[in-house]
């Protein structure tokens, strides 16, 4: 068996020089670059799941090895770990809601009701970007959240436009909140400052190929927002 596993580490990191720093596992199908910049030409294109050998980092580019072949892929493609301050390492075994499902009635003269679905924050990776640009964007809520939608811009910095359902004087309304100043980014990790803000803390995620915005509301409560596919 050891031998096997030998055979194996040796055929992988064959011609790789010098030594690799460690054997990682690419999360998606990505583009491999000659060099760190996506401009850079094309090499080849690793498949989800293959086992690569990291050789060294430059900002947020790895260079891999596979099969005596070195290029250069996103960080992004890799799984990542949760930075310090992140809202799944805080806490994993808290949930959220993920999405909306009908159930089932007893007569067809029921208006069907709709439940959600949860999920452990554990089962959530963080998602992080080569250029912070990348997060740009539109985040819906799901039906019936508080928070129904918030924009990502980050022209010329980071901005957030925030939709949300507030109480006032004894009705609901749609409060759309806009945020420069008291917003930052770092990493993938958002803290607002704003008072009126419905959250403080939120942490770009993804779960299979979908890209979302995980909002800390208060202790124990979150919200997930799903990046809007266009």
């Amino acid at each position: 068996m050891r031998r096997v596993l030998f055979g194996l580490v040796g055929y992988l990191w064959w011609g790789c020089q010098p030594v690799p720093q460690r054997e990682l596992e690419i999360a998606e199908m990505t583009v491999r670059r000659v060099a760190p910049s996506f401009s850079a030409a094309v090499l080849d294109t690793l498949p989800a799941g293959l086992q690569v050998a990291e050789m060294r980092s430059v900002d947020t580019w790895i260079e891999v090895c596979y099969r005596g072949i070195k290029g250069w892929i996103p960080a992004d493609f890799l799984p990542g770990e949760p930075l310090p301050g992140s809202l799944i390492a805080e806490a994993p075994d808290d949930s959220v809601a993920i999405a909306l499902r009908s159930s089932p009635t007893p007569s067809s003269d029921t208006t069907p009701t709709e439940e959600a679905t949860y999920v452990r924050l554990r089962e959530l990776l963080p998602w992080h970007v080569p250029d912070s640009f990348l997060y740009a964007g539109f985040y819906e809520g799901l039906p019936g959240e508080e928070i129904g939608l918030i924009v990502v811009n980050l022209m010329p910095r980071l901005s957030l436009t925030i939709k949300y359902l507030q109480i006032e004087e004894e009705n609901l309304q749609e409060v759309e909140l806009p945020l420069t100043g008291e917003v930052a980014l770092t990493g993938n990790l958002i803290q607002v400052t704003h008072d009126e803000a419905p959250f403080q803390r939120a942490e770009f995620v993804r779960m299979g190929r979908r890209r979302g915005l995980l909002l800390k509301r208060k202790e124990g409560e979150y919200s997930l927002l799903w990046r809007h596919s266009s």
